[in-house]
């Protein structure tokens, strides 16, 4: 058995413990809700029943707020389980439950204290879980209540404050398509967020998208003006003239990462060829974009007191007559001030012709090779440079465009930074589909939000069981996982049902063979991850692993909550008539 679950940002949504989903219509009273609601808020703390009772029948007599009280106590208990509600020295308290909003605030608080030390990609993580939780604005039957607008606005400070800091961590990660998202969202909640307008246009002069930065600055004094009757801050004009000056923001030097022995290889020939009567050459030999400056670069700081005067040529990666010829023309030239040892950049094409003109110059040679990167460091490069771990998604596109050549690696993570092509998933770092860009949030989150009360219960389950699926799923491995041991052809008919109506949300997609189901957008399945509790990701992946038993007794995605709700109904009635 797990905790009850109860989401209040959004839709009410509930869950009982032993993992069936409370139907809507199981809610006869609409106080009942708001009950349920304040002592969620509350999840394991007592709050007083006077309170309670002034809070929800202010007008009533002591007596019949109490008595209301209990009633509206005994419909959770009798909907949700006898043992949700504690009664205690004249205080009810929710037991054994776990709370969107009071994971909000949580996630904020860790999020905040990411900010203070400095760890920017903690924020973003920790935003981007915040965003999936929070589906909508907390309200309450009684909306304008003042404990329902103060917790209201209280969740919503807190998001804000943690979309602004993440929004400006994504930027100094030079996530800039994150940044983007976050800033966008954090105006549309605050449209007169300086931080944010200030985030917006940098991460678009980031981009190259020099005009949509300085019409942001626009949007931003306008807004000012509306809103405030302010003008920009100093540091938003500061800001402003520097995208006028086209100074965008640009990713930071990545430091040499990996290639331990390469390293300890240059560094012996180099100390070697320092040691010759007269020097020598060293062929540091790799293809184009394979890392040699940074390879040398990295001997040089390991041997710097042991080389002493050095020079690096090259890379010479033409034609080999021609990079021979102009290696044996400056070592033959009697004006070149000629150092004890020299550095040559070259490929193996050409390596041949630049050390036979070396040799006829009664230069010695000595040749290190500076092969491609192998797949741990290829990953250890990639982590450094956008800081932050990849996905395997990423890793093999990665590797595919770059043949696992160190240059090349960086060369192309920093492409895909510039061009806002990497996104925070809850995965890790992945790719955002060329074809996607636009203006369009590349958010899971977002998307998961917009399209979250569009699902019926059922659906909703199909959704977040596949989300923990390795891959696409046929129906009958969806029947199986969630456990029906009667009636499967009308099981298999409703599910197929629901991974149809999926497809035409635009949720899920078919495989070409039109047999299993897959997500759409990687982002979305990652945005639902996010929205799920760490208990039900476990339990749900345990479905496919088969470590989590199915409990063919009750219900493990809420089979049959209609029937359920309809006994609750009965007993409801029975309690009330008993209390009247």
């Amino acid at each position: 058995m797990t905790r009850i679950e109860i989401r209040l940002l959004g839709r009410l949504r509930v869950r009982r413990s032993d993992g069936s989903v409370v139907a809507p219509q199981a809610w006869t009273a609409a106080k009942t809700t708001d009950l349920l609601r304040m002592l969620a808020l509350a999840a394991g703390q007592p709050v007083r029943s006077e309170t309670l009772v002034e809070r929800l029948w202010p007008r009533s007599s002591a007596s019949a707020g109490r008595a209301s009280l209990r009633t509206a106590t005994s419909a959770i208990r009798t909907t949700i389980g006898s043992n949700c509600v504690r009664t205690h020295l004249g205080a009810l308290t929710l037991v054994d439950c776990w709370v969107d909003a009071l994971e909000l605030l949580t996630i904020a608080d860790l999020g905040a204290r990411a900010w203070r030390t400095g760890d920017a990609a903690g924020v973003v993580r920790g935003c981007l879980r915040a965003e999936a939780l929070y589906v909508g604005d907390f309200h309450a039957h009684l909306d304008d209540q003042p404990w329902a607008s103060e917790a209201r606005t209280a969740l919503a400070v807190r998001r804000q404050q943690l979309l602004c800091d993440a929004a400006e961590s994504a930027l100094s990660l030079f996530w800039l398509r994150d940044a983007i998202d976050l800033a966008t969202t954090a105006l549309d909640t605050d449209p007169s967020s300086e931080r944010a307008h200030r985030t917006l246009m940098s991460a678009f002069a980031g981009l190259g998208r020099t005009e949509q930065a300085l019409r942001q600055f626009e949007r931003c004094r306008a807004s000012l003006a509306d809103e405030l009757g302010a003008d920009p801050s100093e540091q938003t004009r500061a800001l402003h003239l520097a995208v006028l000056n086209g100074s965008p923001p640009v990713p930071a030097r990545v430091p040499f990462v990996g290639r331990a022995a390469d390293v300890a290889a240059v560094v012996e020939q180099l100390e070697e060829t320092h040691r010759t009567p007269g020097g020598g050459i060293v062929c540091v030999v790799g293809e184009t974009g394979s890392g040699r400056h940074a390879l040398v670069d990295a001997a040089l700081e390991t041997a710097r007191a042991s080389t002493g005067n050095l020079d690096v040529w090259g890379p010479f990666d033409g034609r080999g007559a021609d990079a021979g010829t102009v290696v044996k023309q400056r070592l033959s030239s009697r004006d070149a001030v000629l150092p004890g040892t020299i550095v040559v950049l070259t490929t193996p094409a050409v390596v041949d012709q630049v050390t036979a003109a070396a040799e006829a110059t009664g230069r010695t040679v000595r040749t290190v090779r500076c092969p491609p990167l192998g797949c741990h460091d290829v990953e250890a490069l990639a982590t450094r440079v956008l800081r932050g771990s990849p996905t395997p998604a990423l890793l093999g596109e990665l590797t595919r465009e770059s043949g696992c050549l160190a240059g090349t690696v960086v060369s192309t993570l920093h492409a895909w930074l510039a061009n806002g092509r990497v996104v925070a998933t809850e995965a890790g770092l992945d790719l955002w589909d060329d074809s996607a860009v636009g203006e369009q949030s590349a958010s899971g989150a977002v998307a998961f939000g917009l399209v979250i009360d569009q699902l019926s219960d059922h659906e909703l389950q199909v959704c977040e069981l596949l989300s923990m699926a390795a891959g696409p799923v046929g129906v009958e491995e969806v029947v199986r996982a969630m456990g029906h041991d009667r009636r499967v052809d009308a099981a298999t008919r409703s599910t197929l049902a629901a991974l149809e109506r999926l497809v035409d949300l635009g949720v899920l997609d078919v495989t070409p063979d039109a047999s299993r189901f897959r997500f759409r957008d990687p982002r979305t399945r990652s945005g639902v991850v996010s929205w799920l509790r760490p208990a039900d990701r476990t339990r749900l992946r345990g479905l496919w692993t088969g470590t989590t038993p199915v409990d063919h007794a009750g219900p493990v995605l809420g089979r049959r909550a209609g029937d359920r709700g309809g006994a609750d109904r009965r007993q409801l009635r029975r309690g009330r008539r008993a209390t009247d």
